[in-house]
């Protein structure tokens, strides 16, 4: 079975409807539009939901795991208790690879993250795999960024 909802990418509340979609952003995250205009440039994310026994999962794609990195990076450069050749070098960052080993090692692990829910397992496998080898899943940031 195939469902199709849209996802808020600010908080990942489940939708019905593009126009529900819309309401949430209205409603629950009006702080963080610039007077609408975010509204009007929102895109509406889309994820396929299969059923499986009655469990629903959501497979990590590399346009959800570019997000996410370039929301860390925005946070990164924003934030200035970081020095600015840091800031420099993260922001100048573009070399994320959708078909390299260190993104399907991400995805296996947010796969077993969905199918047993242990989430203190999960960063704990994180940590230790990708956060300690971030040079190596990274490339092209120097050690000092981490």
């Amino acid at each position: 079975v195939q469902l199709e909802n849209t996802v808020c990418e600010l908080c990942l509340k489940k939708c019905k409807s593009k126009s529900g979609l819309k309401r949430h952003i209205t409603v629950k995250h009006k702080d963080t539009s610039n007077e609408g205009e975010q509204h009007r440039d929102l895109q509406v994310y889309k994820y396929n939901y299969t059923s499986n026994e009655g469990e629903q999962h959501r497979d990590l794609g590399f346009v959800a795991y570019s997000r996410i990195v370039e929301k860390a990076k925005l946070k990164i450069v924003d934030n200035k208790i970081y020095p600015k050749e840091i800031r420099d070098e993260v922001e100048s960052f573009t070399n994320l690879e959708d078909s390299s080993a260190e993104f399907r090692e991400i995805q296996s692990l947010h796969k077993r993250l969905k199918k047993s829910g242990n989430t203190e397992r999960f960063y704990a496998c994180f940590y230790s795999s990708i956060v300690l080898n971030a040079v190596k899943h990274f490339k092209g940031l120097t050690i000092e960024c981490f």
